[in-house]
């Protein structure tokens, strides 16, 4: 198991970790195989973007601050208030994706 710690003042925003898990593949050696991303914080999550078109991860976050927006009256209250939302958003999301290593890359 390869572990990270990540450190970021992102509050509202998304962070690519792609060529960090691809280097963690290539390094571990491992040609076939499985490989789970997973975060453990409770207001972050994994998901896949093809980054085809990098705008789209301005309508992911744009939708997001729509479908959670910070307010003052969530019954759980976080210090500051946007992590209350992050706790919603980080649920919606999912806090770990699973992808297939083959020819030691990942698919």
């Amino acid at each position: 198991m390869i572990k990270h710690t990540i450190h970021t003042d992102i509050q509202h925003g998304l962070l690519d970790i792609t060529g960090l898990v691809e280097k963690d593949v290539e390094q571990a050696n491992v040609n076939s195989g499985i490989c789970c991303v997973y975060c453990p914080h409770t207001t972050a999550a994994i998901t896949v973007y093809s980054g085809v078109d990098p705008l789209g991860l301005l309508d992911i976050n744009d939708t997001l601050k729509i479908l959670v927006p910070t307010r003052a009256d969530f019954h759980h209250q976080c210090d500051p208030p946007s992590d209350a939302a992050g706790h919603i958003k980080s649920s919606l999301i999912g806090p770990s994706m699973t992808f297939i290593i083959e020819d030691g890359k990942l698919v």
